[in-house]
C-alpha cells in the first residue's frame, strides 16, 4: 500500500523541480481561450473557471471534471472516480510546454486543469480529503497574480508565497482557502491531482528543489 506520509514527510508546502516557461505556456493557451468553462457550476455565484488538461473524455469544456464529482454522479447516475479522469485533452496534445513539464507525471496524474479566478473569485475554507484513505495529493503552479497583496492562498493560518512557474506540493488535506481581491486582474493557476503511487513518490523524492 502506498503511503501519503512519504509525500507529506517533506512538509505541507514545498517546491519540486518542474518549472514552466510561463510566456510560452500562455502563448500556447491562446488558441484555446474560448474553451474555459465554469468551475463547479452548482455554485454559480462564485467567480471561477477551469480549462481541462486531463479529464474523462479528452476534450476541453464543461463536464464532471470541473464539477462536484459526488453531485454529478448523483444527478446523472454515473460512477466516476478520480482515476477515470486521466485522458489528455486537445489542450495538452497541442502544447509542447505542457508535454515537457506534465509529460513525466502523466502516468500518475488524474483530474487536472488550469484555474482562473476573476476579481472576487475565491475558494472558501475546505479540505480536499476527509473520509477514507488519502490516495492523491496536489501539485500546484502559480502562473499570474497569485501572491499578496492582490491574491492570497491561505494554508490554515499561513499565507503562502509562490515563485511563478515553479511547482509546489501543497498539503490540501489541511484547511485552505484562496481569494482574488484585486480589482482588475485574473488569478491563474495550474493544479494536478496526483495519485499516490511508487512512481509519483519517487518523482517527488528525485526532484526536491532542496535536498
Amino acid at each position: 500500500m502506498n503511503d501519503i506520509s512519504k509525500i507529506t514527510q517533506f512538509g505541507d508546502f514545498y517546491q519540486i523541480n518542474a518549472e514552466f516557461n510561463i510566456e510560452k505556456l500562455f502563448d500556447e493557451l491562446e488558441d484555446h481561450k474560448d474553451k474555459w468553462a465554469k468551475y463547479n457550476p452548482r455554485k454559480d455565484w462564485i467567480k471561477r473557471d477551469g480549462l481541462c488538461i486531463l479529464n474523462e473524455r479528452g476534450e476541453c469544456g464543461p463536464g464532471p471534471a470541473l464539477d462536484s464529482l459526488g453531485e454529478w454522479n448523483k444527478e446523472y447516475g454515473t460512477k466516476f472516480q478520480e482515476e477515470d479522469f486521466n485522458v489528455p485533452t486537445e489542450l495538452y496534445k497541442e502544447s509542447s510546454e505542457l508535454q515537457r513539464v506534465v509529460g513525466p507525471m502523466l502516468n500518475w496524474s488524474v483530474r487536472s486543469h488550469f484555474l482562473r479566478l476573476p476579481p472576487g473569485g475565491y475558494f472558501p475554507p475546505h479540505r480536499d480529503n476527509v473520509y477514507g484513505e488519502q490516495t492523491s495529493f496536489r501539485l500546484i503552479w502559480a502562473l499570474e497574480n497569485c501572491n499578496p497583496p492582490h491574491c492570497r492562498f491561505m494554508l490554515e493560518d499561513k499565507t503562502l508565497n509562490f515563485e511563478y512557474g515553479q511547482c509546489y506540493v501543497v498539503n490540501t488535506t489541511k484547511v485552505h482557502t484562496l481569494f482574488n481581491c484585486s480589482a482588475n486582474y485574473d488569478s491563474i493557476w495550474l493544479v494536478i491531482n496526483a495519485q499516490v503511487t511508487d512512481e509519483s513518490i519517487r518523482f517527488v523524492q528525485d526532484n526536491l528543489s532542496e535536498r
